[in-house]
């Protein structure tokens, strides 16, 4: 399980950033609770709770991928993937206005694991 370990960590350290921003945001616009009617605050609150929505899953997914011997070399594969599609979704919903490629290439990359990973589980289960 040392291949998900080090994803683990490096995405813990990423949520890290993550819920600090919004955390940095709430008394500059003094929301304690809710979003003020903020839109940097509901943007910065909307990213961390994307990465919150999504990457547990993931994170299991590549862990029980692991656990049933999938080869290194895909794991990597997966664990680099998914950490880039997390910063690209970041990255994109942060600068921008509009949604951005990066934001879309983010949840494309997403999204593809969230079919790969799953079809790679289920070729373990019935083999």
């Amino acid at each position: 399980m040392e291949i998900t370990t080090i994803f683990l960590a490096l995405l813990a350290l990423m949520y890290l950033i993550l819920a600090l921003r919004v955390s940095i945001i709430r008394p500059k616009v003094g929301a304690t609770i809710g979003n003020g009617k903020n839109e940097t605050l509901t943007l910065a609150i909307r990213v961390h709770g994307n990465f919150a929505e999504y990457v547990p899953l993931l994170i299991f997914i590549m862990w029980l991928l692991e656990y049933n011997t999938a080869s290194t070399w895909f794991l990597w594969v997966f664990g680099i993937a998914l950490v880039t599609g997390r910063i690209s979704h970041a990255y994109g919903m942060w600068n921008a206005q509009t949604p951005d490629i990066a934001r879309g290439v983010g949840m494309l990359i997403t999204y593809g694991l969230l079919l790969i990973g799953p079809l790679y589980l289920l070729y373990f289960a019935f083999t």
